[in-house]
């Protein structure tokens, strides 16, 4: 499969006798080090990363692409092996009116998960689009190639107010098959101001009848510029959670700058899917009001996930409020406030956000936050805290300098246990000019 994409990559520029009318590449290499008392927690890895897009000229109402997203990570004090290391595209994307095409390593659509193979879609006309894939199915989150063998057919329909997916998954080795899967992904705004979306995974295996490996239906409504209103509901089989990254906002804060992904990003359900559910139902309010000078910033939002494993249940309640366009809108001041039930025990959860901007240029940003976490069981109260500090500065050549610190401690049978982590992360951006024709 790559020896074709390579062929289709060389044969598109040479059809063009033209070089290519654009490049766009995103390279960030980071360093990331971990520091804690307990053995074995401690590391020092290096990550880099790679987003490449290459579009040729349009031939005869064509338009080629070549992807590639991917990272290596190099975990240095444990030999040098490999660490989260992941291809998510790596391929050729052809474009036309009537059809689409993808050849190499592409997401299913209607689907988070990768393929290696061929997948089109030929446009019927009025928003009707009937295709199909096939090909290899690599491992979900190493990404590494599988000998597992999928295809099926798909169907999109495309209108002013949404959009929706039906697509088809049968996966299996030289044993037999071992999923199936009914893919289903839509979005529609009925009226102004009213967006809903609907995704799911129906899974089947040999083991497991057939239960949703991901469902969710949310909700928006606008009623005014200022005011957002959201609900929805979620259900899935297996633990859909990277390890506390649901519940603790300092995580996120570091993951999306070493990982390049955040909370909000689709979180992927366990392929091998159990017999029991997870169900979750959520909403909340943000009220963000317009305005040139400082304005006031509030929010509400509560979820709760059940389980039939009371252990596994978890809930949240949080309040939010700040102040945003203070000091000519180089300052912002965010406080949450938060009730969180978590393995059985409630606990109070409070910090505060601060990201201020002192260049009047805007080439230097700096983002901190502290939070404090206590127990409300009242003969051993268990405090946590959390504190961080990044900073990005803007260098020239489209460089982009992001150094940061985490500190964390959580005592443990009254046991001052820290760990510090700290990043550095530099990001090239290259663009190449747009071609004259």
């Amino acid at each position: 499969m790559l020896r074709l994409v390579l062929l289709l990559l060389l044969a598109t520029p040479a059809l063009a006798d033209e070089p290519p009318a654009r490049v766009q590449n995103r390279v960030s290499l980071g360093v990331l080090g971990v520091f804690a008392p307990t053995p074995g927690v401690g590391n020092l890895e290096l990550q880099l990363s790679d987003r490449l897009r290459v579009r040729f000229r349009e031939l005869n109402g064509v338009k080629a692409e070549f992807r590639f997203d991917g990272r290596v990570g190099f975990r240095l004090l444990h030999g040098g092996e490999l660490d989260r290391t992941r291809i998510t595209a790596l391929g050729l994307h052809l474009e036309h009116e009537r059809f689409s095409l993808d050849a190499g390593r592409f997401r299913i659509q209607g689907s988070w998960r990768l393929a290696d193979g061929v997948q089109g879609m030929v446009r019927l006309g009025r928003g009707f689009e009937l295709g199909g894939w096939v090909g290899e199915v690599p491992d979900p989150y190493t990404t590494a190639p599988a000998p597992r063998l999928g295809g099926g057919p798909l169907f999109r329909f495309v209108h002013a107010k949404g959009q929706a997916s039906v697509g088809l998954e049968l996966a299996g080795t030289s044993a037999g098959l071992d999923r199936f899967a009914l893919l289903l992904a839509g979005r529609v705004e009925p009226v102004k101001r009213v967006e809903i979306a609907v995704r799911a995974d129906l899974q089947r295996t040999a083991e497991i009848p057939l239960v949703p490996a991901d469902l969710s239906l949310s909700g928006t409504f606008d009623p005014r510029d200022d005011l957002r209103l959201h609900a929805g509901y979620s259900a899935w089989s297996g633990l859909a959670y990277l390890q506390g990254l649901d519940r603790d906002p300092g995580l996120s804060r570091l993951a999306r700058r070493f990982n390049n992904f955040s909370i909000a990003d689709h979180t992927t359900a366990n392929d091998a899917v159990d017999s029991t559910l997870y169900h979750q139902a959520g909403g909340g309010l943000r009220w963000t009001p317009k305005g040139d000078n400082a304005t006031a910033v509030l929010g509400f939002d509560g979820r709760y996930r059940h389980h039939e494993l009371v252990t596994r249940r978890h809930a949240r309640a949080r309040l939010t409020a700040g102040v945003r366009g203070l000091l000519g809108d180089r300052l912002s001041l965010i406080t949450d406030n938060s009730a969180v039930y978590w393995r059985q025990r409630w606990r109070w959860e409070g910090g505060l956000t601060a990201r201020i901007e002192p260049d009047p240029k805007r080439v230097l940003s700096i983002d901190a936050s502290a939070r404090v976490s206590v127990s409300t069981v009242t003969d051993q109260p268990r405090p946590t805290l959390y504190a961080d500090l990044f900073a990005d500065l803007v260098l020239p050549h489209r460089v982009l300098l992001s150094v940061g610190y985490r500190f964390t401690n959580e005592l443990d049978a009254d046991v001052w246990n820290a760990a510090h982590v700290a990043l550095v992360r530099a990001t090239w951006t290259f663009r190449a000019p747009r071609s004259r024709k």
